[in-house]
């Protein structure tokens, strides 16, 4: 049984089928994957997974959203849950805003928009190495 999730949010429906799809060719038999397109239905998703004894353990965001935006919600999500990694993908942060997410501690990761299959696979293997 599956006891593990992967949470990705994003607004742009686009983004979130791209993540469905890299996402499943390689951990659909090992977690959980949910998708949400804004940082309310996220946190709804993570409690409603909590409720059923599933352990999320990465959530993927988008930085810029409308309503929460990212770090905020990352933030939220760690308030509650201090043991899920947490990765932002942005394409619209400036390299002092990049900076600052990756040193403030609400994210173990930043990846900027548009990325590449293997580099999105490779920074999941190694968020998930440390759980």
């Amino acid at each position: 049984m599956i006891d593990t999730a992967i949470l990705c949010v994003d607004d742009e429906k686009l983004v979130l089928d791209s993540l469905r799809i890299q996402l499943s060719r390689h951990y659909a038999d090992q977690h959980h994957l949910e998708f949400a397109q804004d940082a309310e239905e996220g946190l709804e998703v993570i409690g409603d997974l909590a409720d059923n004894g599933i352990r999320t353990v990465l959530v993927i965001s988008d930085w810029m959203m409308p309503g929460m935006n990212g770090d905020e919600f990352l933030h939220a999500v760690q308030k509650q849950y201090p043991s899920v990694n947490t990765m932002i993908l942005t394409g619209q942060a400036n390299e002092e805003k990049l900076e600052e997410l990756k040193t403030s501690g609400i994210t173990n990761m930043v990846l900027n928009k548009p990325w590449k299959e293997e580099d999105l696979i490779n920074a999941i293997k190694g968020l998930l190495s440390q759980i």
